[in-house]
């Protein structure tokens, strides 16, 4: 799902209270028949069948949720009950004589309005089309089957599903799996739908409209599956945009995670303003998309049909697993498809946003395995999540990273998992002990921050040894990361890159690495291998051409320039830089730039400050180890800062 990271209310009583009321029940099936829809009241009138077991057989009481409606009658294995309907909930008795293995059939018939999320999602009905996204942000718990038809709502029980639907004549229906019938009654024309494969009440899905359907199929191994997508009468071209690199991402994601096993790829385009649900075989989003472009959304959703929807999340506190992996699986699209540069631009991009917003969005930055419930959907589990996988990558290697990961799928295909079932399982799978990456990354809030504080080269009998010193800061933590792994970079006088990895641990780490030339200079981890609390870029400058980038609020603006095109190496730190003097105030924010120096090169630069930003004097220092010095500003205009010659070292705004 990919949503606006909205703050939500959270009552923790009220969750285990649910929980704790439907652990028992295991729903084998659903049939939802949808008999009537009114566009103009809004409302409409349905059954429901359900086929269950109990898990429990000392439960006596079986429990159901369905929010808001009237139910006009309920039958239990063919009898009319008794039940009540109360707190969204509907109750009967079971009978006295249960046995181990029974399956029990349970028919509600009801009517009235769906229900609507007060922040995102529910079922809505408006102008000529009705639809739902199946997550309530604010409900407890957010799966939100239940604002449309009775079950068993929750993240961890699987089901097979029947969906019927009379819509009107001249009227289109789609859900979940497959079109088995089509038939022709008299005022209304019904869909019955089919999905073969068991998923929870939230990733269950209906839209009922006047569609234009694009259709294809997509060769996975040895299978043909129909791609079918939906969209309002008359988007049908400009769908076809949107979707024009489809079966490459299928293709990308099959290599990288293992076979698509649904029997469908669907989609269908709804009027809501924005955002996505990776309902299955069935992706709701937004029709703005057609016009304002969201291919990361696009690609976000279907990967939840491998993070999410296959292998689906146990609880809200699990939530990674499914969003900051389909996250980063938009990283992977990128990568994939477009090449290294698209994808880093988007790494750039989901870095900036967990760094600098995490904090405005869902009050701080939080461990992935512990968020409450208003940040279930919240930025960190959805940016700081992939960054995290990202990392995760870097410590197993990209041979081992996917081999575990297409292994863990298959695993736990169809099933729930947890963060803890992850990291047993990649554990076993590659044989490396990661609990130092979850305690670093995942179970800790904030960021380890890494930079080079100084290196230096010794000639040495065997060849160069290159001296390294690199101190570990921290951004909202009290905790120095261990054991982590960092890659570093040294270019020799050729320019010829040359790459290598150094471990490190808590506050100050000094290595050592034996070379076999004389480094020009060394950059660590030009590449963002890691992911911590800066980005790095490393643009080809060229005489005249300038270079801007928004998310780090730097333009250059390059002339006489020893050669060509050099290539410059910029870190935006989300940090203050490391001070030895307490009594200095600078920024929680500063710039590390490394550039092959030359005589005869100028680099003009714009540093750009945010208008609330009460610190406007520019400094620059080489390294840790040399005095700050106050630069004049070249530019009248009071939100940039300009300076005629960009040299390495480091910049950040503050007072001395």
């Amino acid at each position: 799902m990919f949503t606006f990271y909205l703050h939500l209310l959270f009552t923790l009583s009220a969750f285990f209270s649910f929980q704790n009321n439907t652990v028992n029940i295991d729903v084998l099936d659903y049939q939802i028949h949808i008999k009537e829809i009114d566009f103009e009241a809004q409302t409409l009138k349905a059954q429901t069948r359900i086929r269950f077991k109990m898990t429990d057989l000392n439960t006596a009481q079986a429990e159901f949720s369905l929010i808001g409606f009237t139910i006009d009658s309920c039958y239990f294995n063919g009898e009319d009950i008794d039940f009540t309907h109360e707190n969204n909930k509907i109750i009967f008795n079971l009978p006295e004589n249960r046995k181990s293995g029974d399956i029990y059939r349970f028919y509600v018939f009801y009517q009235g309005k769906p229900a609507k999320d007060k922040y995102w999602g529910g079922f809505f009905i408006e102008d000529e089309m009705a639809y739902n996204y199946g997550v309530g942000m604010e409900a407890v718990p957010p799966v939100y089957g239940r604002a449309w038809f009775p079950c068993h709502d929750v993240f961890t029980d699987r089901a097979l599903y029947t969906i019927i639907i009379d819509a009107p004549k001249g009227f289109g229906a789609v859900a979940n799996g497959i079109l088995k019938t089509t038939k022709e009654l008299a005022t209304t024309t019904q869909y019955t739908w089919e999905l073969s494969d068991s998923i929870p009440t939230y990733l269950v899905s209906v839209a009922i409209s006047k569609f234009d359907i694009l259709k294809d199929e997509y060769t996975s191994g040895e299978r043909q599956i129909p791609i079918e997508i939906y969209v309002p009468k008359g988007d049908a071209e400009l769908a076809e945009n949107t979707f024009e690199k489809l079966k490459e991402g299928l293709h990308a994601y099959e290599t990288l995670f293992g076979p698509y096993v649904w029997e469908r790829v669907g989609y269908v385009a709804t009027p809501f303003d924005g955002g996505a649900m990776e309902h299955a075989t069935n992706i709701a989003y937004s029709r703005n998309c057609h016009t304002e472009g969201c291919e990361s959304t696009i690609y976000h959703e279907l990967s939840h049909h491998w993070f999410g929807d296959l292998v689906t999340c146990k609880t809200e506190k699990d939530m990674w697993l499914n969003e900051g992996w389909a996250c980063y699986s938009e990283y992977l699209y990128f990568e994939q498809v477009y090449g290294y540069e698209r994808a880093q631009k988007h790494l750039a991009l989901t870095s900036h946003k967990a760094l600098k917003y995490a904090p405005l969005n869902d009050g701080g930055y939080i461990a992935l395995n512990n968020p409450t419930h208003d940040q279930t959907y919240g930025t960190n589990i959805y940016k700081k999540g992939a960054m995290m996988v990202h990392n995760l990558r870097f410590e197993l290697g990209d041979s081992a990273f996917f081999a575990v990961t297409k292994e863990y799928l298959k695993a736990f295909a169809f099933k729930n998992a947890t963060i803890k079932d992850l990291q047993h399982f990649y554990e076993k799978e590659s044989g490396i002990d990661l609990q130092y990456y979850f305690t670093n990354w995942i179970e800790t809030e904030g960021y380890a921050n890494y930079f080079l504080e100084d290196y230096q080269v010794e000639e040495i009998t065997e060849g160069i040894n290159l001296h390294l010193k690199i101190r570990q800061q921290q951004l909202a933590r009290k905790y120095w990361a261990t054991n982590q792994k960092i890659e570093l970079m040294a270019i020799d006088k050729q320019g010829e890159k040359h790459f290598y990895t150094v471990v490190a641990n808590g506050e100050l780490t000094e290595a050592s690495i034996l070379l076999n030339f004389k480094p020009k200079y060394v950059i660590l981890d030009p590449n963002n291998r890691l992911c911590d609390a800066q980005f790095s870029y490393s643009p080809y400058i060229r005489n005249d051409k300038p270079w801007n980038n928004d998310d780090v609020y730097l333009r250059l603006l390059p002339r006489n320039l020893s050669k060509d095109s050099l290539q410059a190496h910029i870190t935006y730190n989300y940090v203050q830089p490391y001070l030895t003097d307490t009594t200095a105030e600078f920024s929680t924010e500063y710039w590390r730039v490394d550039i092959p120096e030359s005589e005869n090169q100028q680099i003009t630069a714009w540093f750009y400050l945010p208008p609330q930003l009460k610190l406007r004097n520019l400094y620059y220092r080489k390294n840790v180890h040399t005095d700050w010095q106050a630069l004049n500003n070249q530019s009248k205009k009071y939100t940039e800062f300009k300076i005629n010659r960009l040299r390495s070292g480091e910049y950040a705004f503050g007072k001395l």
